[in-house]
């Protein structure tokens, strides 16, 4: 399947609409069932293994909002705010994220992990 950039920066921004939204469903709808995703802190591979970690991702996020997208053939590269729970709070995030078949392949997301981890005593 074909998709034009407009195409895929649609279906990027339906796939974070998702998380923000709770929805498993519209989180898992458009990822590849090979598709890679990779982070400063985990790794994965596979629909099911990411459609999983999103769905228990999204349900401690009290928003998310994109802020900037561009698209670029296959390729879309969105810069958005994640809004987590205090201590947290809003933390900014990108994601380069390529297609194939009309469907996430790869997801690269980038953001400062620090305020993930765990507090030392």
């Amino acid at each position: 399947m074909i998709t034009t950039p407009e195409q895929n920066l649609a279906a990027a921004v339906a796939y974070l609409r998702g998380y923000d939204r709770k929805d498993p469903d519209e989180i898992a709808r458009y990822l590849h069932p090979e598709v890679r995703y990779s982070t400063p802190v985990a790794q994965m591979t596979g629909k099911a293994a990411l459609a999983e970690a999103a769905s228990r991702f999204s349900a401690t996020l009290n928003g998310l909002t994109v802020r900037a997208k561009f698209a670029a053939g296959e390729q879309v590269m969105l810069a958005y705010d994640v809004e987590a729970p205090e201590p947290i709070g809003v933390q900014h995030a990108a994601a380069l994220i390529t297609f194939r078949d009309g469907l996430i392949a790869e997801m690269q997301v980038y953001f400062d992990p620090r305020p993930f981890a765990p507090a030392k005593r």
